[in-house]
């Protein structure tokens, strides 16, 4: 009998429905098998001590629910702060972005204010605006 018992407590303790509807079975059983037949306090004692295993493998199964319950809120939580800091980092990268696209019209502003005469070649600056256009990153 205790082995059926391991099995089934092991495979479906994690349904609380399946623990009440077990132990009020075991129960009921227990009960008519001492109305029926009386056989003495052997008996009794094995059938209790059944259900005694079977209560503490039920709050060995609990406790192991509740830890990895509070493993799994740890998770959320951290997981939660990690979403808050990427959210910053993203706007902490867009303000550099636009910081640094508008720091960059303004130097090619200046580049054009420039007389001619101390502007270089053409070439450079063709070589210099395919460098510098603004790059758009993407998260």
């Amino acid at each position: 009998m205790k082995v059926v018992v391991d099995i089934l407590v092991k495979e479906n303790m994690k349904n609380w429905s399946f623990k009440f509807v077990f132990i009020c079975c075991v129960l009921v059983v227990t009960t008519r098998q001492q109305n029926s037949t009386d056989r003495g306090p052997a008996r009794r004692d094995s059938v209790m001590n059944a259900i005694q295993q079977i209560q503490i493998q039920l709050n060995s199964l609990e406790t192991e629910g509740q830890r990895h319950t509070s493993k799994i809120q740890d998770v959320l939580r951290a997981t939660t702060r990690l979403e808050s800091q990427r959210q910053e980092f993203i706007g902490i990268l867009d303000r550099s972005e636009s910081h640094l696209s508008q720091r960059l019209e303004d130097v090619k502003g200046d580049i054009r204010k420039v007389p001619s005469r101390y502007q270089p070649p053409t070439s450079w600056h063709n070589s210099i605006n395919a460098y510098c256009k603004p790059v758009h990153l993407s998260y």
